[in-house]
């Protein structure tokens, strides 16, 4: 399976962090984003798409549900599947 290199980890956790603006959502990768209000629709949304821009991958809102993409490490899981099936 694909991993992530460092840069782009660094990448998806600015991401993350912008979008949560809470340093525990890094520390703990397994923190619900949702269940602790860090994320609401608006900001999944804009999160797919920075993703999608930084990543050069195609995700789009609906092809999750909202319990795959609550936490870092689904997040992370995700685009390296994404990356995996581009290259």
């Amino acid at each position: 399976m694909y991993q992530l290199n460092e840069e782009q980890k660094q990448i998806l956790n600015e991401l993350i962090l912008d979008i949560c603006e809470e340093e525990e959502v890094i520390n703990n990768p397994d923190l619900d984003w949702f269940e602790l209000d860090y994320m609401d629709s608006l900001s999944f949304v804009e999160l797919i798409v920075d993703l999608s821009d930084a990543f050069d991958i195609v995700i789009t809102p609906t092809e999750f549900e909202r319990e795959e993409v609550s936490t870092l490490r689904k997040v992370e899981n995700i685009i390296c599947a994404k990356l995996e099936e581009k290259a």
